[in-house]
């Protein structure tokens, strides 16, 4: 099997092995190729070791690491600190990880750890690094690759009386330092606030393919740049399913593309606190969708919580089409299609990677 680091994890496994090979690299790539081949190293692991324990025992060095996952559910959470790691899993209903964390409570048992009284306010800023460890699976390195399985925040499952069980409950978060996060195949499941979190203000890029986002608010709220496509999204409450962090940069923006929006009757498409960019092209909307155009969320009683909106509003449609023949407005195509169609993913990231040239490696090299 082709692979740098390779780890296999398979619950019916009941031992451990290791054994490492040289491979050569891919022929013939050019710099243009962001992935290459150079060693083998296959490690089995019985079903009572965790996932954990693999990722923090491959080298740290600059070779890409693949660990596979077999059937199962892994009752566990990760934190990923090594950038060229690949997790993949047997298929999206066979392998599930799944862990049940409540940002709030988390956030409140480390402050009560350091003894400090003020709980009230969410995290701003800088501040946002005090998250580590409110995920399922947690992202502070980059060139990160998630492949077929499901991540779930279980709290709200676990916890149905817990009258906070709705708030935010992340399945994935990426921190300040990780950029370059692939996922395909892979569907994100929570029932609260900001399902995928993948939030680098600064040269945050995310690429997500083929996935199922569900959640009851800002299930997909990347800051940076985000590209989407061929993916499902269910809202599960009466309020937003996108959101978009593009401040620092005109150029950051989020795409989504060929997708299928769901939810609860009366579900919103998007919002944003700081400034954002949306493109939303040749995508199906449920007919539960509220004709409600994309918005700036402000706070007429707490002017202190707005934030800039340096760039003025940017939403740009082409090709949408609302189920049982709804007519909004504001969803009509804004842009011609010459301009749509070259809105790919290289447009997105302005040539600074090219997420599905290192998928397309990926999915050749090893016999995922």
């Amino acid at each position: 099997m082709l692979a740098i680091a390779l780890a296999s994890i398979a619950p019916a496994s009941s031992a451990v092995q290791t054994s490492t090979a040289e491979q050569t690299s891919i022929a013939s790539q050019s710099s243009q190729v962001p992935f290459s081949i150079k060693h083998r190293r296959h490690v089995r692991v019985a079903s009572t070791e965790s996932i954990q324990t693999v990722l923090d025992s491959l080298p740290n060095d600059d070779n890409w690491a693949l660990i596979t996952l077999g059937p199962g559910v892994f009752q566990q959470q990760l934190f990923i600190r090594r950038g060229k790691t690949i997790l993949s899993g047997s298929g999206k209903e066979q392998t599930v990880l799944r862990f049940g964390i409540l940002r709030e409570h988390f956030l409140k048992s480390k402050q009560a750890d350091k003894s400090e009284t003020n709980s009230a306010a969410l995290p701003r800023g800088d501040a946002l690094e005090q998250d580590w460890g409110a995920a399922v699976v947690n992202i502070a390195a980059s060139d990160i690759v998630l492949l077929d399985m499901t991540v779930q925040n279980s709290y709200a499952m676990e916890h149905p009386t817990d009258p906070k069980r709705f708030d935010h409950q992340f399945a994935i978060r990426g921190f300040q330092s990780a950029t370059r996060i692939l996922t395909d195949h892979v569907n994100f499941v929570t029932n609260g606030a900001d399902t995928v979190s993948l939030w680098n203000k600064t040269n945050g890029m995310y690429y997500h393919a083929n996935g199922r986002f569900s959640g009851r608010v800002d299930l997909m709220c990347p800051r940076g740049t985000a590209y989407i496509t061929h993916s499902e999204f269910v809202t599960l409450q009466a309020v937003a399913t996108l959101w978009h962090d593009g401040e620092r940069s005109p150029t950051h923006k989020i795409v989504v593309s060929h997708s299928h929006f769901l939810g609860v009757n009366g579900f919103e498409l998007g919002r944003h606190h700081y400034d954002g960019q949306f493109y939303l092209l040749h995508n199906r909307f449920s007919h539960a969708m509220s004709d409600t155009p994309i918005y700036r969320r402000t706070y007429p009683k707490e002017h202190w919580r707005d934030q800039p909106n340096r760039y003025g509003a940017r939403y740009y449609f082409f090709g949408n089409h609302v189920d049982s023949g709804k007519q909004y407005p504001w969803l009509r195509d804004n842009i011609d299609a010459e301009h749509a169609h070259n809105i790919t993913a290289d447009w997105t990231f302005q040539g600074a990677w090219q997420p599905e040239l290192l998928l397309d490696q990926i999915r050749q090299s090893f016999p995922l």
